[in-house]
């Protein structure tokens, strides 16, 4: 957003969409057109798979592309519902050409949305990471807030330093009951073996509950 706010280079280039996503992506493309780089050609272009031919490098390609730009938060609400849904339906109708599409399609989905799901795990790894991190990220959007200021521009949510060093455990309780649970919960209950992330968001929603009901001042709230 602040890229958008600002009408950035990056912006006006990538039409205020997913504009950092999509610089990544194209960068890191960018990047493999040196030959010393790119493993990409390695990749058949006549690749078989059951029983027909498809370009491996087009299909590499398009998955990292939808990969990274799945990892905007801008997408994090539609994720969630397809992924409820995904996680409560039986077999379809489908004829089998149409079930190979959505097949893939799918497919590209799921892997889309458990990287976005890594991207803003913080909150449910071990507590002394989430602190560093959740430290370092504060530092970040005040710092924006800071450079919005300076630019006469509307600080960004989350951004400003001073109401935001009030309200630190109030905020990641927040993202976590409207953002990262909800989005759990469900990957939960497709691959079990993220228990123990559930089982960390649990414990780190505790300890900022705590932190809320001791008032504990921001100086004190990453001296573990």
């Amino acid at each position: 957003m602040f890229q958008i706010k600002t009408m950035s280079e990056l912006a006006i280039r990538y039409n205020d969409k997913s504009v950092l996503e999509n610089m990544h992506v194209a960068r890191a493309f960018e990047l493999m057109q040196d030959c010393d780089n790119n493993w990409l050609v390695e990749l058949r272009k006549d690749f078989q798979s059951d029983g027909t031919t498809g370009n491996l490098q087009q299909y590499t390609r398009r998955g990292l592309i939808d990969l990274v730009l799945a990892t905007d938060p801008a997408k994090h609400g539609k994720q969630v519902k397809e992924l409820a849904q995904i996680a409560a339906d039986d077999d379809d109708d489908a004829s089998d050409g149409d079930k190979k599409v959505e097949a893939l399609e799918q497919k590209l989905f799921i892997l889309g949305t458990l990287l976005h799901a890594a991207d803003v795990s913080n909150p449910v790894r071990p507590q002394s990471i989430m602190l560093k991190w959740t430290n370092v990220l504060l530092t970040e959007f005040w710092n924006q807030g800071d450079e919005e200021r300076v630019l006469g521009q509307p600080v960004s949510p989350l951004c400003d330093r001073q109401a935001g060093m009030l309200e630190v455990p109030k905020g990641q309780i927040g993202f976590i009951n409207f953002v990262i649970e909800p989005l759990y919960k469900i990957i939960a209950t497709l691959i079990p073996e993220t228990q123990e992330a559930m089982d960390n968001l649990l414990k780190n929603k505790e300890f900022w509950q705590q932190k809320q009901i001791e008032h504990t001042p921001f100086d004190q709230l990453f001296m573990q």
